[in-house]
């Protein structure tokens, strides 16, 4: 049976991937609080690098991606 499912490829940075990653599975959105990092194929030690971020916010890919979903939401508000 062929299946209509379509995969898609991360893209961006893979650390921002982490990012994402780390949120969904400590907010426990993801398994009923069964899958862990590695099922979820989120590398545990990759966290070390959000957690050492100077320069930049510690949530870096979340705070833009907030702040995207916002300027679009505001912009559909204008229309």
């Amino acid at each position: 049976m062929a299946s209509n499912k379509k995969w898609f490829d991360w893209t961006g940075e893979m650390i921002n991937l982490v990012e994402l990653g780390y949120a969904i599975y400590l907010s426990r959105q993801l398994g009923k609080d069964r899958a862990s990092l590695t099922e979820i194929g989120i590398p545990a030690n990759r966290f070390r690098e959000i957690k050492r971020r100077k320069r930049l916010s510690r949530t870096h890919f979340l705070d833009q991606m907030r702040q995207v979903l916002l300027d679009y939401m505001d912009g559909e508000d204008e229309l």
